[in-house]
């Protein structure tokens, strides 16, 4: 016999025999308590697998989860009931045991228009919940006269009034004038909020955090985790009964499982016979198993990943609900070097933008960076990831949809509709984003590809950093990355990325790219006639630190008397941000500190040394390398 056919069938004997008898064991162990099922996790629109500590009314028994934490599935929305009415829920993660809400509109008017809203400052006292230490607060104040920054809400007669305060939540509360009744709402926050956006604020939702009884190792001996109101206690719902922790096998379990493994056993066996003496006939067996067991290998290593942030990742669909969203890839939005993005839709109505990656790299890298940076993150200048799929060579990522596309089009475009005022808050908006990431995650998180064309905006031009591609992650204290080969987009590239001879690479290289990109912003090499007749032939930064330095206005150029102050400082910032050394650069937060401060505070910078690139490189399109 041929032994390389005797050694297939071994394989497929092995594989088949395991998951086979093991779904077997598991239906025939499931039999035995009928109940068992009652608790599985269930979906309520956008919401996947809603399982203990949570229960969904009408769907399952009480017993489910735990009290206070009964989800209302209405229209294939979720709601949770808590101090400030029925508010949405828009995620759960059950790693680090929180939950993010919205408050409506209409529920905060109804409540804090009414005697009963003014609860005080611990409305969750007695409660599983509490407020996470991460939200922001809006303050509701009724006042006897009006109150300063504060935006007064339609809730005639009474005075209400509503501050959007940007400090922690648990910081104490600025000082206020005259006779006020007050409490505060946690807000999520986003950068450049004011009191009069406070619907916008709510929307964004905030952060709970949750105790309840520990269920790990009643999943892990495949019990389905309950609460016994009956005791009060926690119990764990198994194949033969309820037991207080985990699951014990009984002897008559153990018997019908007994019974049933040789049954399906001995009918395995007897199919893989003939399998095999059919195969034995033809002298061959399919290549598509051993093909897929070399695809296996790239899942499981794209689980190993995923796994390790656990209920921070995004949620999981399979790729023909990907069909289903895109309406079978309907409208393209776009192409990059990862994939194509179309558009599609979720089952509540929300707009996304899906990504189909390549499959040019098959251990799926930019997959597993993508997914593994940007799911750790939760920033208003950071697009949202809000799920993805992975089967086998068949990659997605879903993102919230962004209506008004990249920044590259508004600034490239010779006819921009937008002003150097929007250009400016965009500004701001994306050094928050690159602050969060450089220092405000758990994980410090290098972007490596910051340009136009990954600047997002959504329908209020509001900036959000998306493609994390190339991203890099590393611990909080560590500041020098390791890096194999130059990754980034050519004409954004820090130098350090090509040459060592330049400094280390780190954080400092994103603010090179940041600081190329605003200078593009202001006019770069696309928008600023200065008088050349090929832009492609002059290197911006050097012309623009020459007139800067000589105090020369730009007024001849595109710039009015109105927007000069605006124009001056990104361009000082962005010249401060390019300095060949990375030492020399400020750090993220610093940049926020510039552009936010007065362009009398800011120093003219060293001229950057660098030659102009030549050729392709000046092209801000040019491609990415990694």
């Amino acid at each position: 016999m041929n032994p390389n056919l005797l050694l297939q069938f071994k394989g497929l004997f092995s594989i088949s025999f395991f998951f086979i008898n093991i779904y077997s064991l598991e239906r025939i162990a499931a039999a035995a308590n009928p109940k068992i099922g009652d608790c599985e996790p269930k979906s309520c629109g956008s919401i996947d697998n809603i399982s203990y500590p949570f229960w969904i009314e009408g769907q399952q028994p009480d017993y489910c989860g735990y009290p206070g934490f009964n989800v209302n599935c209405s229209d294939g929305i979720p709601y949770l009931q808590v101090p400030y009415g029925d508010c949405r829920i828009l995620d759960i993660f059950y790693n680090n045991e929180s939950i993010w809400l919205s408050v409506s509109e209409a529920n905060l008017l109804d409540h804090v228009c009414s005697n009963s809203f003014f609860i005080g400052d611990s409305p969750f006292a007695g409660s599983s919940f509490k407020i996470s230490a991460v939200n922001k607060k809006l303050l509701i104040r009724n006042c006897s006269r009006e109150q300063d920054g504060s935006f007064r809400l339609p809730c005639d007669p009474r005075n209400i009034y509503v501050a959007y305060i940007g400090d922690d939540y648990f910081k104490p509360d600025p000082p206020i004038s005259g006779d006020c009744q007050t409490t505060k709402l946690p807000v999520s926050g986003y950068a450049g909020a004011e009191s009069r956006d406070y619907e916008k604020l709510l929307g964004y939702g905030y952060l709970l955090d949750w105790d309840a009884p520990n269920c790990t190792a009643c999943r892990a001996s495949k019990g389905q985790c309950g609460y016994d109101r009956s005791n009060n206690s926690f119990m764990c719902i198994c194949p033969d009964r309820r037991h207080r922790t985990r699951c014990f096998s009984s002897k008559s379990s153990k018997k019908r499982i007994i019974i049933g493994s040789a049954a399906v056993t001995g009918g395995l066996l007897l199919a893989c016979l003939l399998s095999f003496l059919y195969l034995y006939q033809h002298e061959k067996l399919p290549n598509s198993i051993f093909f897929w067991r070399r695809k296996s290998d790239n899942s499981q290593h794209i689980k190993a990943f995923l796994e390790r942030y656990g209920s921070l990742a995004p949620k999981k669909y399979r790729y023909k609900d990907v069909k289903r969203i895109t309406r079978k890839f309907h409208e393209k939005l776009g192409q990059g070097g990862y994939g194509t993005v179309f558009k599609g839709s979720l089952m509540d109505g929300r707009l996304v933008a899906v990504k189909i990656l390549s499959d040019s790299k098959g251990d799926g890298e930019e997959f597993i960076n993508e997914v593994a940076s940007i799911g750790r993150t939760s920033h208003v200048n950071i697009v949202s990831l809000l799920g993805f799929s992975s089967e086998g060579s068949k990659r997605a990522l879903i993102y919230e949809y962004m209506p008004n596309g990249s920044l590259d089009k508004y600034i490239y475009s010779e006819k921009s509709i937008l002003g150097l005022e929007i250009l400016y808050q965009i500004a701001i908006g994306v050094a928050q984003g690159l602050e969060y990431l450089h220092r405000g995650c758990n994980t410090r998180i290098v972007h490596f590809d910051i340009k136009p064309h990954n600047i997002l905006l959504d329908q209020e031009f509001c900036p959000k950093i998306s493609d994390f591609g190339l991203a890099k992650l590393c611990p909080p204290k560590i500041s020098i990355l390791s890096m194999a080969d130059p990754r980034g987009t050519i004409g954004f590239i820090a130098p350090e990325v090509f040459s060592r001879n330049f400094g280390v690479v780190s954080s400092k290289s994103d603010v090179y790219s940041y600081g190329m990109m605003v200078l593009e912003m202001v006019g770069g090499r696309k928008n600023l006639d200065v008088g050349a007749g090929k832009t492609s032939e002059i290197y911006f930064p050097h012309w623009i630190y020459k007139h800067i330095e000589r105090d020369g206005n730009l007024q001849a150029y595109g710039v009015t008397a109105e927007t000069e102050e605006i124009a001056r400082k990104m361009i000082l910032v962005g010249l401060w941000c390019i300095q060949t050394q990375p030492e020399s650069r400020p750090s993220m937060s610093k940049v926020v500190d510039m552009l936010q401060g007065s362009l009398s505070d800011l120093q003219v910078p060293p001229d950057p040394v660098l030659s102009s690139p030549q050729g392709s490189l000046i092209d801000s399109s040019a491609e990415t390398t990694h």
